[in-house]
């Protein structure tokens, strides 16, 4: 008999096994590993998925057929199956779980974490002793550490029911809305916790920018005489009894035109202070953070910034844990340091002395408080020839080991002067920064080229041209011999990006205008530094980005992220309960009384079907969507009108439906012609597609199709019922 460790991915295994086994353990060893007592096996995520609809009930099943009166979709304590690919690690965990005296839960320190294994022994009916072990990384110190605190995993049996419930209501939400929306608003959409207050980001940034008013603001700037020195402007800073309610602008002229007069002409006494100001480095980058950096200094896409750190992981060995959703380090990473970036410096062919790091200073990203279920990325201490990476891997790590680099650099610090006066009862100031040590900012933007600090002729220089003045501390004389009135705009806001809308999920909280919900949002976020009132997470945004594309419900144009017309038509007429990120509010709540089991795991669930029974009848009533955005793929074989794409079939643009007393559609006007995107399983090429339309037959085998009856593949001919749309196939 042994005790059976189930970690809840291979890596974390093996980092497992490398510190309770006693065995040698490189990063290819295969799982299982024994020793000591022990047998660590792993996942690799979640094993099981809740069970499509229509395996639960056939009338669930999407179709054109679908009866709205069998919505919502909603089952209570909803059945788990093994996911693709997923049955041969469950053999195994089967197999040694016969065997096992006690079984050790090592999921992620997290809901989802504790979930994922508790599923597991739910899904073999285990009966016997389970302990729980909260592993933070993967230092053999800590893990070893971790197994000495080993507890009843009772005691987190809650948090794992917690993350059942959101998956549950996930499941329900999306498909209830999505088919309601779909079905009567005709047109290939789709309704998501996550995914439909992240379009209402876009869309309502969208519509900002083009109901932007331009407001006409004006700057007094007083050009003054100090110490019979070269002139230097000094701005007026209006005072509060100048400024409209909630503005920090002067709107109008005439206010600083009489200002201007009274202040003309005037000597002025003239105070300058010193004071150093310091700016602490970058913390290490967390997933998010890393895509949206990747996306706006080199155009990443965020999908492709996730497979390159996986690759970095997966093939190099390069980095720590990628999907994370914190920028904070653990004590003994501290400690490792030294010997990690020497490595990974050396992988990158730079001499560690000559970016000068300072293991004695100490940023603020070390604090174990602070590390939530996992910590930063940050390389690892691996050898290995950077000449077999993509150029693109090569960007990714290199921004890893630099940022991490950036802690062991010191602050910048500036000298900052500060000269006032005051006239006529008006305040007026000239600030000048001047660098004293750069810092980490020595690596920031420079591609590995350290910045210097300036020479003083240098500086003395740079203050000439650009009319600048470093005062030091004292009491100067001073006249203003001149006023210039400038005339500045508002500026709408700007567009999204891929990365800077994968920030605001991180944050979208401060767009909830309820103050209640905007405080439960972040309460939820309390224990996460870095995010504040969030949506989705670190390791599904850019999946809710794409989906959102694919949808047409939002695409990119150039840099910019911005919503389709389909987007912006459909966000309008999603009730305010199936779009804003109050559910996420609503539902951490209900969780909350789950983890401790105050109630039942499917109460979220419930509320979400309450909603929508409420909603169904009178949801988009009246309401549709612009066809324009159905792309024309050529014209329909019957009546030569334009042949729109949908989501599983191509239709006449004339073909028109209602819903009868039946609760099925019927065609009132157009031909009549649709045919089906999918047949035998197969999505017909688009070239196929466009021969069957002009010509009625393909001159080439499609390749591909599945039988239903035998479930066997096979190539064939295609033709085309023009009066039908059926397709038929022809063998020879």
């Amino acid at each position: 008999m042994t005790k059976l460790i189930i970690a809840e991915k291979a890596m974390l295994g093996r980092d497992i096994a490398r510190a309770v086994t006693g065995k040698t353990v490189s990063e290819t060893t295969p799982l299982p590993i024994s020793g000591n007592g022990y047998t660590v096996v792993a996942a690799s995520g979640h094993l099981l998925e809740l069970k499509a609809p229509e395996k639960i009930k056939p009338e669930w099943e999407w179709t054109r057929d679908f009866k709205l009166g069998d919505l919502p979709i909603s089952v209570s304590d909803w059945p788990l199956v093994p996911s693709r690919g997923a049955s041969k690690k469950l053999d195994t965990i089967k197999q040694h779980l016969k065997e096992a005296s006690l079984v050790i839960n090592a999921g992620d320190p997290d809901d989802e974490g504790q979930w994922i294994v508790d599923s597991i022994l739910n899904h073999f009916n285990y009966t016997g002793q389970v302990q729980r072990v909260l592993v933070n990384d993967n230092i053999e110190a800590n893990i070893r550490k971790a197994f000495e605190k080993l507890e009843n995993n009772e005691k987190y049996v809650g948090m794992g029911q917690a993350a059942y419930a959101r998956s549950m209501a996930d499941a329900a939400f999306g498909f209830s809305w999505t088919r309601l929306a779909c079905a009567k608003l005709r047109s290939n959409v789709s309704v998501g916790r996550v995914q439909t207050p992240t379009l209402g980001l876009v869309v309502r940034r969208d519509e900002s920018i083009a109901n932007h008013e331009v407001r006409h603001f004006f700057e007094l700037i007083a050009l003054t005489d100090v110490d019979n020195r070269n002139r230097l402007p000094f701005t007026f800073r209006p005072s509060k009894n100048l400024l409209e309610e909630g503005e920090k602008r002067i709107f109008d002229k005439s206010i600083l035109e009489d200002i201007a007069k009274a202040v003309d002409g005037k000597q002025v006494a003239i105070t300058s202070k010193v004071t150093e100001e310091k700016k602490a480095p970058p913390l290490p980058y967390s997933l998010t953070t890393l895509q949206a950096e990747m996306n706006k200094k080199h155009g990443f896409a965020t999908d492709k910034t996730l497979k390159i750190t996986q690759d970095l992981r997966d093939k190099y060995k390069a980095i720590t844990y990628n999907r994370t959703d914190s920028q904070y380090l653990k004590e003994e990473h501290y400690q490792q340091a030294p010997n990690v970036l020497k490595v990974a410096l050396n992988n990158l062919g730079i001499d560690p002395q000559v970016w000068s790091l300072d293991f004695n200073f100490k940023s603020k990203a070390f604090n174990d408080k602070n590390v939530t279920a996992h910590h930063g990325i940050i390389p690892q201490e691996m050898k290995f020839d950077i000449a077999k990476m993509t150029n693109d891997e090569l960007c990714v790590y290199k921004a890893i080991v630099e940022r991490y680099s950036m802690q062991f650099m010191g602050h910048q610090v500036f000298d900052v002067s500060t000269s006032s006066f005051g006239a006529d009862g008006h305040e007026f100031s000239h600030v000048v920064k001047r660098i004293k040590a750069v810092g980490w900012s020595a690596l920031a933007g420079s591609d590995g080229n350290l910045v210097q600090v300036p020479t003083e002729d240098e500086r003395i220089a740079k203050e000439t041209d650009e009319n600048l003045w470093f005062a030091s501390a004292g009491d100067y004389k001073g006249k203003v011999v001149d006023t210039e009135i400038e005339a500045k705009e508002t500026s709408p806001p700007k567009p999204y990006t891929d990365g800077t809308l994968l920030l605001d999920m991180t944050r979208i909280a401060k767009y909830v205008s309820d103050p209640k919900i905007r405080e439960v949002l972040k309460q939820k976020d309390a224990d996460k530094k870095g995010e504040s009132g969030s949506i989705g997470t670190s390791a599904t945004r850019d999946s809710i980005i794409e989906k959102l594309k694919e949808r047409g419900l939002i695409e990119n144009k150039g840099k910019r992220l911005v919503s389709t017309q389909k987007g912006r038509d459909f966000y309008s007429v999603l009730p305010s309960q199936a779009r804003e990120a109050d559910t996420t509010a609503h539902w951490w709540l209900l969780q909350q009384d789950i983890a401790e089991n105050k109630i039942s795991a499917n109460a979220v669930q419930e509320s979400v079907v309450e909603t929508f029974t409420e909603l169904r009848d009178t949801a988009f009533v009246g309401k549709s969507l612009s066809s324009a955005e159905r792309p024309v793929i050529g014209k329909c074989p019957n009546c030569d009108e334009a042949l729109l794409a949908g989501a599983k079939s191509y239709s006449c643009s004339s073909n028109k439906f209602e819903k009868g007393e039946d609760d099925k559609w019927q065609r009132t006007e157009g031909c009549g012609f649709m045919m089906f995107k999918k047949v035998a399983s197969k999505t017909i090429p688009a070239a196929a597609v466009k021969q069957l339309l002009t010509e009625g037959a393909t001159d080439k085998k499609v390749k591909g199709f599945t039988s239903k009856k035998s479930n066997k593949k096979f190539d064939a001919y295609l033709t085309l019922d023009k009066a039908t749309g059926k397709i038929n196939f022809k063998f020879n």
